[in-house]
């Protein structure tokens, strides 16, 4: 089969799944998340600064009160409709901006589009897997319908409950891609874009570079032509990055101190936190717990790389990883998926049978979250106390860190030695 096929069937596959989903669930048109982005789209589609909450005060009043998007929470006061309005990078409200334009406060349109995204994704890990993870193809079709088409942390964090995470994992897996592929252009656009739209994307920076460079060893790294196109590269994605912030330079740097605070540091883990479950059944230690662990994680990938055992791919996998999920203490389930994917497809790329055993284990548990959820809004089951629906996915998440923690465990103290830069198949 053609790979023009392929990735056309990938597509057809995925859209055609994610919009009898969103056909088949219009009471899902009405969901918090879903609100601020449009809240979001309103703003930018009126020309109003999302950042300053000084600025066009009668129209952010009359977007707040109006039926379009009302959601009791976030329009308790005009400062809190403006603090979640206002709670994305630009990229993104420019995102949800150009949707407006079209959906005119339609839900369900930003719904499809939402599904759109997540189609093209699709498409986009089809063509990382069908050319750098070196197996069967019927393998390559199984991990690309587990991970893209049929991906239930997407189709339950995106689609069901409409989510916009899956553009930051497009935007990302585009710039492993095209760096792979040596195109200074796109590779240097999507990474910088997936800067801009959720931040996220800086942490891919190292494997993206060292890819561009075709993943040199470690004794080529210090030569001038080496040099120069890293300079070059590096300045280039930190241009596309910053072009989004141009209007909102001097307003925006508020905005990501607060929600980096508040993601970082609180009393109690929240939402989709793997620490939940911790600090539930140690409430008073939970802390140490995670101290000791992030410790441990920390110094096994250290021990990895001096060791040569573990590549930049996956160090960098394990540097998002931890920062996304380990660290951050409020995050939801589609948040945390973006690390789950693509730190899936950097270990698949350099050690094989170690992302396809992580991919498995990804589709198992994350259908049983997804399975649960639908119980859930189908009143089989109801939620534990103090749970909300992102809560489900928290046990999942958990496991694919530790999962993920044993696999790297493993190479790094493996007896034989790896290149810096080797693939193990």
């Amino acid at each position: 089969m053609k790979s023009w096929v392929k990735l056309g069937l990938v597509f057809f596959l995925s859209f055609s799944v994610r919009f009898i989903i969103t056909v088949l669930s219009p009471e899902r048109n009405v969901w918090i998340d879903l609100f601020i982005y449009m809240d979001g789209g309103q703003l930018i589609a009126n020309g109003v600064n999302p950042y300053d909450y000084n600025d066009a005060p009668s129209i952010r009043d009359s977007l707040r009160n109006d039926n379009v998007a009302f959601d009791p929470h976030t329009s308790q006061s005009q400062d809190r409709w403006n603090f979640y309005a206002s709670g994305n990078l630009p990229l993104s409200l420019l995102y949800y901006g150009a949707i407006e334009k079209i959906a005119q406060g339609d839900a369900f349109i930003y719904r499809v589009v939402f599904a759109l995204m997540d189609s093209i994704l699709a498409v986009v890990l089809a063509m990382f897997i069908f050319n750098f993870w070196i197996t069967s193809k019927k393998y390559q079709f199984l991990v690309v319908t587990g991970l893209g088409i049929l991906s239930p942390y997407l189709l339950s964090a995106g689609t069901f409950l409409a989510e916009d995470k899956g553009v930051q994992i497009l935007l990302m897996v585009a710039a492993l891609y095209f760096s792979k592929k040596k195109n200074f252009i796109l590779a240097t656009l999507f990474l910088g874009w997936s800067v801009a739209f959720k931040g996220l994307g800086a942490f891919i920076a190292p494997a993206c570079l060292y890819y561009y460079l075709g993943e040199p060893e470690r004794n080529k790294i210090l030569n001038a032509i080496t040099i120069k196109r890293t300079v070059l590269f590096t300045l280039a994605a930190v241009i596309f990055a910053l072009q989004p912030f141009i209007f909102y330079i001097t307003d925006v740097w508020d905005m990501m101190q607060a929600r980096l605070g508040q993601n970082l540091v609180a009393d109690a883990p929240q939402h989709s936190s793997i620490w939940l479950l911790p600090y539930a059944m140690f409430p008073d230690s939970w802390q140490k717990i995670k101290f000791i662990f992030t410790l441990f994680f920390i110094s096994v990938n250290i021990v990895g790389i001096l060791r040569g055992k573990l590549g930049v791919d996956v160090a960098t996998a394990s540097l998002l990883i931890w920062f996304t999920i380990v660290a951050m203490l409020s995050g939801s389930v589609d948040r945390l998926n973006i690390a789950m994917t693509v730190g899936i497809l950097l270990l698949g790329a350099s050690h094989l049978k170690a992302g396809i055993l992580l991919s498995t284990y990804y589709v198992f548990a994350g259908s049983m979250s997804f399975a649960y959820l639908i119980l859930v809004f189908v009143g089989r089951y109801a939620l534990p106390g103090g749970w909300g629906t992102d809560t489900i996915a928290s046990p999942s998440c958990l496991g694919f860190v530790i999962v993920y923690t044993i696999m790297i465990t493993y190479y790094a103290f493996k007896d034989y030695h790896f290149r810096w830069s080797n693939a193990e198949y």
